[in-house]
């Protein structure tokens, strides 16, 4: 037999319709980081060797970025997690400082004035 009334017979969820955004979102997140983090890595390692120029601060920069950005990803996570947020939440507040040190470093080492710095 045949319900007469579809949705009747379906079971009734209390899933949020965003989640889906989010999490798309958060993946998307990751994929561009990583994305920029190679580029990152591969200016610096021709400016090392001398192929491509880079600022004089630079390797200092290097060094010094990476554990403020994880003591800021860390807590961001924290709080994500105090709230009560998904995992897919929590991964994406702490991705957002990450991503700002990614997006500036590469936005900064691919410039096309980089040419005209030294």
């Amino acid at each position: 037999m045949m319900a007469s009334d579809p949705a009747a017979t379906m079971p009734e969820t209390n899933v949020d319709a965003g989640w889906l955004y989010d999490v798309t979102h958060t993946g998307t997140s990751l994929a561009a980081m990583a994305s920029e983090a190679q580029t990152v890595i591969a200016m610096r390692t021709l400016g090392m060797l001398g192929f491509w120029p880079m600022g004089l601060g630079e390797n200092t920069q290097m060094i010094m970025e990476k554990p403020a950005a994880m003591v800021q990803a860390a807590d961001e996570a924290m709080r994500a997690t105090l709230q009560g947020l998904r995992p897919d939440q929590v991964l994406g507040a702490a991705l957002e400082p990450i991503r700002a040190c990614t997006q500036d470093n590469a936005h900064r080492l691919t410039r096309l004035d980089i040419w005209d710095r030294n």
